[in-house]
């Protein structure tokens, strides 16, 4: 598996081979078995993603191995999501006065 997307496509021509009956249901449970696991290493290193503030990337992506981003994109990154907040919040002030 390649990506996400390719993981999409075999789940599609799986279920396209069991509607044809050109594959037995062992097999194809086989295949769904792995493919969540597949999707759990997935939601797994999406949390770790959000919990790092973006400093780890998954490895599902196409942008990163899961190798460390730099930590100074990632606290930029924060910075500009705390000012954008804070702009909110003070444009909110201003609306109610």
């Amino acid at each position: 598996m390649k990506n996400q997307n390719d993981l999409i496509d075999r789940m599609a021509r799986l279920m396209d081979s069991i509607e044809a009956g050109s594959i037995d249901c062992e097999k194809a449970g086989a295949v769904i078995k792995a493919a969540d696991v597949v999707v759990q290493v997935m939601k797994t290193e999406a949390a770790l993603y959000s919990a790092s503030g973006g400093a780890l990337m998954p490895s599902f992506t196409q942008l990163g191995k899961g190798l460390p981003r730099d930590p100074g994109e990632a606290e930029q990154e924060r910075e500009r999501q705390r000012i954008a907040a804070d702009k909110a919040a003070r444009q909110k002030r201003l609306e109610r006065a």
